[in-house]
């Protein structure tokens, strides 16, 4: 069910009610756009009788006016009823009728254009400026703001830029060619989701002539309301509702929010050194580095950056340790151990259970070692423990159907275990 609101004329809103009270023009002073007027439809018991608030909304009698200007009707559209089967047909004049259409249109180009840019921009940009870097025509700077928030904030910022355009032009075009006398939005509006829970629907009225009269036709089954104000944010999308621009608004944060965890991949600097480092990363200082005394998922440093082709470079007071062309790959893994020869990394898979054999056995370990002269590593699948030792299997557990665990693993090559120091 479609939930709109206007901004600007008097606005009405009509629901059907247990006791009704037939009020007339002169009783009820002109809504200002502040005020509006509901009228609720159906009560509790004729609910029960009834059923169907389609079928109920579709017998209305309707004045023979338009509900957008209140001129003579020649015209009509159909207002669905998105909850049920069925129709309420508003009347309207042959101009109202071309403007509204028009409205909606350009409402729905518009939001359809802003998502398709919003999106581009959140996934397209973080790629493009990845490839930039890796060809080495231009590097984003890991210190910047725009490296920080400007990806996120920008294709967001584009999108409300886009409906406010929308709202602004909407405002001097559309509305300045209706005429004084043309509802501000949409001339009927269909709420079935009343506040007071005797009626099953609430229809509001933009312009008060129309409603009142509607009231007079349909006096045994309306009663008015104390109307909602208008939202001011729904004027952006005069024909669709704020609630549009809300969503699509959401879905590009949304997107803008993976995107910049994809594109900036975590990585993670050791110091295996015995001096404090200080890390750079295209001439900019990014962290110092603390001495990594122990295996630890959080020893060192632990980074976020952009993806792309970059200069490291470690150093101890003045003095550089290690300096090295790096990639880190988006929604990868990283780590980086400079001036680290006489350490060595390697994988160590196990295996829990019984797997494939007859009788149970005790876990098998596979250990897979990790050879880089830069001492830098990038792991699309990070491995299920890091910088840490997997749980020993349990003889009492060989009978399970069990699993495998791959864990990196972090030691003095002096000290490693067998099969995890590299060859050579």
């Amino acid at each position: 069910m479609k939930t709109e609101e206007n901004d600007g004329g008097a606005s009405t809103e009509v629901a059907a009610g247990a006791s009704l009270t037939s009020v007339s023009a002169a009783d009820t002073p002109v809504a200002s756009p502040a005020e509006a007027v509901e009228l609720g439809l159906l009560t509790a018991e004729a609910r029960e009788a009834t059923r169907d608030a389609a079928m109920l909304l579709s017998s209305l009698r309707l004045p023979s006016l338009c509900a957008c200007c209140c001129a003579p009707a020649s015209a009509s559209r159909k207002l669905d009823l998105a909850d049920h089967s069925g129709v309420l047909i508003v009347p309207l004049c042959d101009r109202c009728l071309t403007h509204e259409a028009v409205s909606r249109t350009r409402s729905l180009s518009v939001l359809l254009a802003a998502l398709l840019i919003g999106g581009s921009m959140a996934l397209g940009l973080p790629l493009a400026l990845e490839r930039l870097a890796d060809s080495g025509h231009w590097q984003l700077s890991v210190n910047s703001w725009f490296s920080r928030w400007g990806l996120f904030v920008l294709p967001c910022g584009i999108v409300c830029g886009l409906l406010g355009l929308r709202a602004l032009s909407w405002h001097l075009l559309d509305h300045g060619r209706t005429g004084r006398r043309c509802a501000a939005g949409p001339a009927v509006a269909l709420r079935q989701t009343p506040r007071d829970p005797e009626h099953v629907a609430v229809l509001r009225c933009a312009q008060a002539q129309f409603a009142e009269q509607l009231l007079e036709l349909n006096s045994g089954r309306l009663s008015r309301l104390v109307a909602r104000p208008s939202r001011v944010w729904d004027a952006a999308l005069p024909a669709l509702g704020g609630r549009w621009m809300v969503a699509v608004v959401f879905l590009t944060a949304l997107l803008s929010v993976g995107s910049f965890a994809v594109h900036r991949p975590r990585i993670q600097v050791l110091n295996l050194t015995e001096h404090p480092l200080t890390l750079e990363v295209d001439g900019e200082v990014v962290a110092n580095v603390p001495i990594t005394s122990q295996e630890s998922a959080e020893a060192g440093a632990q980074l976020r950056l952009p993806a792309g082709r970059r200069h490291f470079r470690a150093l101890a007071g003045d003095q550089i340790v290690a300096e090295a062309d790096l990639t880190l790959q988006g929604a990868a893994r990283h780590l980086y151990a400079p001036a680290s020869p006489e350490h060595c990394f390697w994988l160590e898979r196990i295996s829990y259970g019984r797997g494939n054999a007859a009788e149970p056995i005790p876990g098998h370990v596979e250990r897979l070692p990790l050879a880089s002269p830069l001492r830098f590593w990038a792991f699309s699948r990070p491995p299920d423990i890091w910088l840490a030792p997997p749980p020993e299997p349990l003889l009492d557990d060989a009978r399970s159907s069990g699993g495998e665990v791959t864990a990196l693993r972090q030691a003095r090559c002096s000290d490693a275990p067998a099969g995890a120091r590299p060859s050579g």
